[in-house]
């Protein structure tokens, strides 16, 4: 099973059937295996419980390709006749486009970059080029680039690695705009110190909480939190 994913992506960019079309239509500014990789990320989510039990199906389908599995994809991805799940995932993002967050709730996405790229990001920076050439070389890799222009933009240096970024996620939006020429940015991440990245020495017979992320098949869908004791 797991050599039948990891050969799905390059055998659908090497196709010329009916599920490439399905995926990206004529896929002029996308690769089939970039929209397997967001199929799986916001189609079928593979990080979702009650939607991982058909990926397996959902791989079968698109490698066998005949007329029936066509149909059954269109069906479960409830994507219109003539359109392509590019199609759909553009006008998704259009949508999603004309949402605004309140600053001063919880949930603004400000804060949650803010936390996400001070507490949580790698130092230094890797490059937006080598995450793209992570992301093509994997079967579940999902396009990051909406992160690393986050990370450029709080980081208040649009030296760091992650600023080529930019330009891609301009070209992705559904009104595309050049974020390459942003210049003069102020830093909003937090100042590192000492205990950055640093871990903690856990003492013997101490109680403990695990957080488990929800791509971590090792553990059983149980909650997001474990309380253990070592």
């Amino acid at each position: 099973m797991a050599d039948v994913w990891l050969a799905l992506a390059p055998q659908l960019d090497d196709a010329d059937n009916a599920c490439v079309d399905l995926l990206c239509g004529d896929c002029e500014n996308v690769a089939p295996s970039d929209m397997l990789r967001i199929l799986l990320d916001v189609g079928i989510p593979v990080s979702s419980t009650s939607t991982r039990g058909e990926i397996p199906a959902v791989m079968q389908w698109l490698g066998r390709c005949n007329d029936t599995d066509v149909e059954k994809l269109r069906s479960r991805l409830e994507i219109p006749e003539g359109k392509s799940f590019y199609d759909a995932w553009n006008d998704l993002r259009a949508e999603q486009g004309t949402a605004v967050a309140e600053p001063g709730t919880p949930s603004t996405q400000m804060l949650t970059q803010i936390i996400k790229h001070s507490e949580f990001w790698f130092h230094p920076s890797v490059s937006w080029e080598k995450e793209k050439k992570w992301i093509q070389e994997s079967s579940f890799g999902i396009n990051q680039v909406q992160d690393y222009a986050w990370h450029c933009v709080l980081s208040g240096n649009t030296s760091d690695p992650s600023c080529t970024a930019l330009k891609d996620y301009g070209k992705q939006l559904a009104s595309p705009m050049d974020f390459s020429k942003i210049t003069n940015t102020l830093p909003f991440l937090y100042q590192r110190d000492e205990y950055s990245n640093k871990y903690a020495t856990i003492p013997e017979g101490a109680s403990v909480l695990l957080m488990s992320g929800k791509l971590d098949f090792e553990f059983l869908p149980a909650g997001p939190m474990i309380s253990l004791s070592i």
